[in-house]
C-alpha cells in the first residue's frame, strides 16, 4: 500500500502555513493575496458538463458561512471549472448540482438530479497559488464521512484532511481531492496516481452498472449518483463507518432480492465490501480490458491496483473486517461448438465458361466438425486441395466459445494448435471474434479458426491423423484443460476437366495409316506407335494434380491377310551352266499362298496410354512419381494419347517380325511398295538341253511375304483414373460431374472405331 504524509505531518504543514501567512501579514512583507484561481474537474465515471458549481465558506470548525456562495461557475463539456477566488481562504466547500453525464456501461445521456450534488471540502484553502481539484463520489462520501469525526475546535480542517488520506489510502495511495484525473479511455503507459484516480471512478460507474443489472434498473433508475448518495447515507450513521447501515438501517439500491440461503450477498445490498471487495472485483473483472477501458495497460497492473483496493482493513472506515482479495481459481470453461462442414469426399463438380472447376455440394453432405472433440478419431474429412485457400467456401472451421465470468481472459490468451503427422512442432492457428447471429446464444464469447494450406502446408499433402487443440488462459493465469480433437484428414486432387475420349484422326494417328500410302513396317515391328484416340485434360486450379491412368478393357476383333507370293522379274535365253552353278533351279518356283489370320478378339497388348504436355508437345517427366503416374501441372493443357503399342497379333508366327520393312517388289522401273519381308530371287530353268545339260531358257523371279490386308474393330477402349494431390498420397477416384455433364474422369470412359487397310499395289504372280 503507498504511504500518505501522516496526520502529524499534515497538522504541522498546516499550522506553519497559517503562522506564516500571520507573520506575514502582521510584519506588512506580503502584497495583499487577491488572485487565487481554483479550477477542477466534476467526476462520475465520466466527466459532469453543465453542472452548477459553487463554492461556500466553512468556518474553523466546519460549519457554512454565509447565505451566499463565494463564486460559482459552470462545467465545460470535459467537466472542468474554473474561478477566480481572489483573497478568499480557509476551508472551503465546493457543490456541483445537475449537469449531465454518462455511465460508462451505457449509451444513454444520463441528466442529474440538481437536488443531490456532489461535494468536495477544501481544508484550509490558500490562495498563494493555483489550486486544481477533483469533485467526485470519493469526495462526496469523505464530505459525508467527517460529520461523524470528532474535531478539537477550529480544527475541523484536521479531521477532513484525516478522512481525506483514509479513503485515498485505501483506494491505492491516491490523493482524492488533489489528484487530477487521467481519462481512460486513452493510452496510458503507466499505472500513474491520475490514471489510478480514472480507474477508480471508472469502476464506480461499472459497479453500478452491475447492480442495475442485478435488480433489473435502467441506468436513470440505478447509477452511479445514487449509489454516491447511499453511500453518504452509509457514513451518517452513528458509527461513521462504511459497513451499509445508515441511519434508518441497511441500505439497498434498487429492487434488491435477498439471496438463497447460502448464495452470496448481492451487490445491491451496501455492505463493508462495497468500497473493497466489489469495487475491486468490478475493477478487475468488468472494467480492465473490457470495451470502456482504453487504457492498454496490463492485466497484472490492475490487478495490482484492485488487490490493494480488496484488502484494506481500515478500521476507521470499515469497522473490523478481513482482508479481502482478487482472486479467481476457476479456469476458463471451452465449449465447442456447431461447425458446418461439407464433406467433400461427396462433392459433384461442375465447370464454368473457361472451364474452371466448381465444387457443387448437397444438403446430404453436411457434417459438424465439432465431432472431431469425441476424441475417436474415426472421423475421415476429405478436403480437395485447391479449396484451400483464403476464398474457400468451405473451409475447414471450428468455433467454439470460451467463458470466464470473473478474471476474464483476451483473444491473446487463446491458443490453438494444429498437429500434423511426422511434425513435432504444433502449427499455431489465427483465433478471431465472432457476432453471432441475432436470436442465437452461445456460452460464452465465441470464437473461430481456420485450417488452411497457408496454417499448414501439410494439409495438401500429408494423408493421416491429425490433432487440434485450444486452450485458454483467464487474465489471473488460471489455465483450462486442453480441448483436443482428432480426425483422419483425407487431401484430394483437384478436379480437372476431361473432354470426350474418340477415335484419332489426322496426323499421327493410327486412322491415317494406310498400306497404299505408308510403310507398315515401323508399326508392325513395334518402332512407331500411331495414336488410336485420344482425350483433352485440362487442369484449371492452381494446384498439381497426379493422374494414374489405365486401359480398363478392350472389346473388339482383327484379321489380316499375308501373301507368299512371286513377281516375275525377267526372261532371258542362251545356254548357260546354272544348273551346274546352282544359281537356277529345275523346279517351278514355290506356289502363291495366303496367309490368313481369321478374325480374333483383341488383345490387352494392342494400346498403351501416355500423356503429352500440348505446351511444350513432350511427356511431363516427374521423377517421383508411381509407376504409370503423370503429373498434371497446374493450368497446363494436356492429352491423353492411347497408342497402338503392339501390333505383334498381325504377324504370323512364320514372319519375323524384325525382318519386316518397306520392300520394292517388281523389275525396275516397274516397282510396287509393299510391307513384307523380301526373300530373294529365283531361277527357273524350265528347258535343259539334253546333250549338254545347260539351261537353254531361265525365268528370274523375286520371292516376298507381304501385308495384303488387315482390319482391326474395336467396339470399345475403356479407360479409368484415379488422382492424387501428391505422390505419398493414395490415389481415388475423381468426383463425379453434375447431372448432365461427363467432363470428368469420375468414371470409366470408351472410345470406339474401325481400321481396315488393303494393298492394291500387289502385283499378280506369273
Amino acid at each position: 500500500m503507498r504511504q500518505q504524509p501522516t496526520t502529524s505531518w499534515r497538522r504541522l504543514r498546516y499550522a506553519g502555513i497559517l503562522v506564516w501567512m500571520a507573520l506575514a501579514t502582521t510584519w506588512g512583507c506580503l502584497t495583499p493575496l487577491s488572485n487565487g484561481i481554483l479550477e477542477g474537474t466534476v467526476m462520475l465515471g465520466s466527466p459532469v458538463a453543465g453542472a452548477q458549481v459553487r463554492v461556500w465558506q466553512l468556518d474553523l470548525d466546519g460549519q457554512r458561512v454565509g447565505r451566499k456562495p463565494l463564486r460559482e461557475a459552470v462545467t465545460d463539456e470535459q467537466g472542468r471549472f474554473r474561478i477566480e477566488m481572489g483573497a478568499a481562504h480557509g476551508n472551503l466547500f465546493v457543490e456541483s448540482a445537475g449537469g449531465q453525464t454518462r455511465e460508462l456501461w451505457s449509451e444513454e445521456p444520463l441528466g442529474l438530479d440538481p437536488e443531490v450534488p456532489l461535494v468536495a471540502i477544501i481544508p484550509v484553502y490558500l490562495p498563494v497559488q493555483h489550486r486544481e481539484i477533483v469533485v467526485s463520489p470519493f469526495t462526496s462520501v469523505a464530505a459525508a464521512l467527517v460529520e461523524k469525526r470528532p474535531a478539537e475546535p477550529g480544527r475541523f480542517h484536521e479531521a477532513m484532511q484525516g478522512v481525506h488520506a483514509l479513503i485515498g489510502g485505501h483506494l491505492g495511495g491516491i490523493d482524492i481531492l488533489d489528484t487530477p484525473v487521467t481519462p481512460i479511455d486513452e493510452p496510458a503507459t503507466q499505472l500513474t496516481p491520475g490514471v489510478r484516480h480514472g480507474l477508480l471512478l471508472g469502476a464506480l460507474s461499472m459497479l453500478a452498472g452491475r447492480m442495475a443489472e442485478e435488480t433489473g434498473s435502467s441506468v436513470r433508475g440505478l447509477n452511479t449518483m445514487m449509489l454516491t448518495a447511499a453511500l453518504r447515507e452509509d457514513a451518517r450513521d452513528e458509527s461513521g463507518l462504511l459497513d451499509g447501515v445508515g441511519p434508518d438501517g441497511p441500505i439497498a439500491l434498487g429492487f434488491c432480492v435477498d439471496p438463497p440461503n447460502g448464495a452470496d450477498e448481492p451487490l445491491c445490498r451496501l455492505s463493508a465490501q462495497t468500497l473493497r471487495q466489489d469495487l475491486a472485483e468490478t475493477l478487475a473483472f468488468h472494467l480492465l480490458g473490457s470495451p470502456q477501458d482504453g487504457t492498454g495497460l496490463s492485466f497484472g497492473d490492475g490487478v495490482a491496483l484492485a488487490n490493494e483496493v480488496a484488502q484494506g482493513t481500515e478500521t476507521a472506515l470499515f469497522g473490523n473486517v478481513q482482508p479481502g482479495n482478487v482472486g479467481d481459481e476457476s479456469a476458463p470453461v471451452i465449449t465447442p461448438l456447431v461447425s458446418p462442414y461439407y464433406e467433400e469426399s461427396e462433392d459433384a463438380i461442375a465447370f464454368e465458361d473457361d472451364l474452371t472447376p466448381v465444387h457443387v455440394r448437397s444438403e446430404a453432405a453436411r457434417i459438424d466438425l465439432s465431432e472431431v472433440f469425441e476424441n475417436d478419431c474415426e472421423r475421415e474429412i476429405h478436403k480437395h486441395v485447391d479449396v484451400l485457400g483464403a476464398d474457400d467456401a468451405n473451409p475447414l472451421r471450428w468455433r467454439f466459445a470460451v467463458k470466464d465470468d470473473l478474471a476474464g481472459f483476451d483473444v491473446d490468451d487463446l491458443l490453438v494448435q494444429l498437429r500434423v503427422p511426422g511434425v513435432a512442432s504444433a502449427r499455431p492457428l489465427a483465433v478471431t471474434s465472432v457476432e453471432l447471429p441475432e436470436g442465437e446464444s452461445a456460452p460464452g464469447r465465441v470464437f473461430e479458426v481456420f485450417a488452411r494450406e497457408r496454417d499448414a502446408e501439410e494439409l495438401a499433402r500429408v494423408e493421416g491423423r491429425y490433432n487440434i487443440e485450444i486452450a485458454a488462459t483467464d487474465r489471473l493465469g488460471n489455465k483450462s484443460p486442453v480441448l483436443r480433437g482428432c480426425w483422419r484428414h483425407v487431401p484430394r486432387a483437384a478436379p480437372l476437366w476431361a473432354g470426350s475420349f474418340n477415335a484419332a484422326s489426322g496426323s499421327g494417328s493410327f486412322d491415317e495409316t494406310r498400306l497404299e500410302s505408308n510403310n507398315l513396317a515401323p508399326v508392325l515391328r513395334g518402332d512407331q506407335a500411331p495414336v488410336l484416340a485420344r482425350l483433352e485434360v485440362q487442369n484449371n486450379t492452381d494446384e498439381d494434380v497426379f493422374l494414374t491412368l489405365r486401359v480398363d478393357d478392350i472389346v473388339g476383333r482383327y484379321s489380316a491377310t499375308w501373301t507368299r507370293s512371286r513377281v516375275l522379274l525377267s526372261e532371258d535365253g542362251g545356254m548357260s551352266d546354272c544348273l551346274q552353278t546352282g544359281e537356277c533351279s529345275g523346279a517351278p518356283p514355290p506356289d502363291v499362298v495366303d496367309e490368313i489370320i481369321g478374325l480374333q478378339p483383341i488383345p490387352d497388348s494392342l494400346v498403351t496410354l501416355r500423356v503429352f504436355d500440348l505446351a511444350t508437345g513432350v511427356t511431363p517427366k516427374c521423377p517421383n512419381c508411381r509407376p504409370n503416374e503423370v503429373q498434371i501441372a497446374a493450368g497446363g493443357h494436356f492429352e491423353v494419347q492411347a497408342v497402338v503399342s503392339s501390333l505383334a497379333f498381325l504377324v504370323p508366327p512364320s514372319i519375323n517380325r524384325a525382318q519386316i520393312q518397306e520392300i520394292q517388289v517388281g523389275p525396275i522401273g516397274a516397282q510396287a511398295q509393299l510391307t513384307g519381308v523380301d526373300n530373294g530371287g529365283y531361277v527357273h530353268c524350265p528347258d535343259v538341253d539334253p546333250d549338254s545339260g545347260l539351261c537353254r531358257q531361265r525365268f528370274s523371279y523375286q520371292l516376298f511375304r507381304a501385308l495384303a490386308r488387315a482390319t482391326l474393330q474395336f467396339d470399345a477402349l475403356t479407360i479409368s483414373a484415379v488422382s492424387s494431390p501428391s505422390p505419398l498420397i493414395a490415389p481415388r477416384s475423381p468426383q463425379p460431374p453434375v447431372a448432365g455433364d461427363d467432363f470428368t474422369l469420375s468414371s470409366p470412359i470408351s472410345a470406339g472405331g474401325t481400321w481396315t487397310t488393303v494393298d492394291a499395289n500387289l502385283p499378280i504372280p506369273q
